[in-house]
């Protein structure tokens, strides 16, 4: 049972984890080139805690090194991240509690601001200088311009991971002593729903045994590890699971029961104009990460497991009569992929998108099948450009490979005879829809046949 006497210990272990009220939580950076070690810290004045950027120079003395503060610069908020430095080390960034991402130069002269709607913890930087950053459902690639930092592209990944989503759901009659897991359920909307009867149904007895009130409970996606970069891929983990509003928290952020966790491995693409992302596969994880996702030259990736949100969601369940998966902690790691895999999971990623687009064609959306068409022939040159070099590289025989780009090129032509319908169903709104979302119908449906032939010669 949690009482009112546990309430000031739970306040200042979250806020100690969370780094929330204290000076120092933030791993300091150092600058390669000038030597100069960067450190984020808070000051707090009354309730209001504010944001500080400190740059920190070592400077040695006949006696011994002393330590000087070069700059002192304020953020609006409190840090988020860590300091990290741009590859040509001339910038220094950094996102506070607010989620506003902070440039400065070496010597801590502010650059420009960008304000996200997520509030990321461990952004990633990679040659190119493009930015990384990820919470919740959400992904941000940023580009510094100089003056200014822009938005690239934002991938939302609710929509692509709302199936994976448990397929089962807490229930209780009010007349057990703990409420049992209910039924399984395969429709999506049936599912959501049924967690949220479930879940409500659950709170009112959470709130009976142990005085804490959990508000609008809901399904939930979480990002909790680093954002993980290499050569061609970024790496990060998200977890699904409930949260829940807790009147009284000091904190910001709700309660977070993590119950199924995943590794996203992802390849930037596109053009300068047209930036985007490619997901190249999905992975179960044993348990929640909130750590560093790491390759050796192997391939091999490594994915360590704090286990912190399945730990708190477990003994928090367990002090409230609830059975909850236990926490593994520890560490896995995950081979590369085969060629053939990848290749298998790209087709199966463009026949996800092409059914998206037959879906809103049925539901009368032309705009929003046409810019996922769009993004579908961008993949599959792509594709083929993958099947080339598994070619070359010996992985798949000439012969199978010649056979799979043909039909990348015939999917490649319906879909393009698909887009050239709905284009001109969007410049000319006033002819009959009807037919044309027909049309386009029957050339999607024969683009994802020859997906799945494709499928079957690797």
């Amino acid at each position: 049972m949690i009482n009112e006497q546990d309430n000031f210990g739970i306040s200042e272990a979250y806020n100690a984890l969370m780094g929330y009220q204290y000076k120092i939580t933030k791993a300091p950076a150092m600058n390669p080139t000038n030597g100069r070690i960067y450190l984020a810290g808070t000051v707090q004045s009354g309730s209001t805690v504010k944001g500080r950027l400190y740059g920190l120079d070592i400077k040695s003395t006949d006696q011994q090194p002393a330590m000087k503060v070069a700059f002192e610069q304020k953020l609006s908020a409190g840090p988020e991240s860590c300091p990290f430095i741009s590859p040509d080390d001339t910038h220094i960034y950094l996102f506070d509690k607010k989620g506003t991402l902070y440039a400065f130069d070496q010597e801590g002269v502010k650059m420009w601001t960008l304000q996200l709607d997520i509030i990321p913890k461990s952004p990633a930087i990679t040659e190119d200088g493009t930015i990384y950053a990820c919470s919740g459902n959400k992904l941000y690639a940023i580009k510094d311009l100089g003056s200014s930092g822009a938005i690239l592209w934002v991938m939302d990944f609710k929509e692509l991971l709302s199936d994976r989503l448990p397929d089962w759901v807490p229930s209780w009659d009010g007349t057990s002593s703990t409420p049992p897991w209910g039924e399984r359920q395969t429709d999506l909307s049936e599912k959501i729903e049924k967690f949220r009867e479930g879940y409500e149904k659950i709170a009112d007895w959470l709130k009976e045994r142990s005085n804490i009130d959990f508000q609008n409970l809901q399904p939930a996606m979480m990002s909790e590890s680093h954002v993980s970069a290499s050569r061609n891929f970024l790496y990060l983990s998200l977890t699904l699971g409930f949260e829940a509003e807790i009147p009284g928290n000091d904190s910001d952020s709700p309660f977070f029961a993590p119950l199924k966790s995943y590794l996203i491995a992802l390849s930037p693409s596109g053009t300068m104009l047209r930036p985007y992302a490619i997901i190249n596969s999905i992975e179960s994880l044993p348990d929640t990460s909130e750590g560093t996702i790491a390759l050796n030259k192997d391939g091999k990736i490594f994915c360590s497991h704090a286990s912190i949100g399945s730990s708190v969601a477990y003994f928090v369940a367990r002090e409230m009569g609830l059975l909850f998966p236990k926490p593994k902690g520890g560490i896995c790691f995950l081979g590369p992929r085969k060629s053939e895999d990848l290749i298998n999971s790209q087709i199966e990623c463009q026949e996800n998108t092409i059914h998206s687009a037959l879906e809103n064609l049925r539901k009368g959306d032309i705009n929003s099948a046409y810019m996922e068409l769009n993004n579908c022939m961008d993949f599959l040159l792509e594709l083929e450009n993958m099947i080339q070099e598994a070619v070359e590289q010996g992985i798949i025989g000439s012969r199978i490979g010649e056979i799979a780009k043909k039909n990348m090129e015939r999917a490649y032509l319906e879909l393009t005879a698909a887009h050239d319908i709905l284009d001109e169903a969007i410049k000319n709104p006033q002819n009959g829809q009807t037919l044309t979302i027909l049309r386009a119908q029957s050339y999607l449906r024969s683009a994802v046949n020859i997906c799945r032939i494709v499928k079957i010669l690797f």
